[in-house]
């Protein structure tokens, strides 16, 4: 009888996990579990980052265009102004500054979301004076 006992004892601990590997096996998953947290947290932070960045890069491409297209927007100095994108307020810094060359200028525009004073974007052209 006592062979038996001790097959059916042995059967139980062979048929399941134990406490101490149960909650082993539940600190792995949670410790798993918060990588993926904190790895999802950092691509949503890093895909508003890129589409400020985008969308001031757009900003900053319209007024250089602009600049370029329309001779009184290319006068030389510094100039302040306001653009609305995507529902958002940008503000662009334009400066117009001679070059080496004295027929050429160069113009740079420098875009920020507005109340911040991170640059998001910062876009170089150059014009021919004549």
């Amino acid at each position: 009888m006592a062979s038996r006992t001790a097959s059916s004892v042995r059967g139980r601990r062979e048929a399941g996990f134990t406490l101490l590997e149960a909650v082993v096996a539940l600190g792995v998953f949670a410790m798993a579990a918060l990588a993926l947290l904190r790895m999802n947290t950092e691509n949503i932070r890093a895909q508003g980052a890129l589409e400020t960045s985008a969308l001031a890069r757009m900003v900053a491409e319209n007024e250089l265009a602009l600049a370029l297209a329309d001779r009184t927007r290319s006068q030389r100095g510094v100039f302040e102004g306001e653009a609305e994108l995507a529902g958002r307020d940008w503000v662009w810094l334009r400066t117009v500054a001679p070059t080496a060359d004295p027929d050429i200028d160069r113009i740079q525009i420098v875009v920020r979301a507005e109340g911040s004073e991170r640059t998001s974007a910062e876009l170089v052209g150059f014009r021919g004076r004549r």
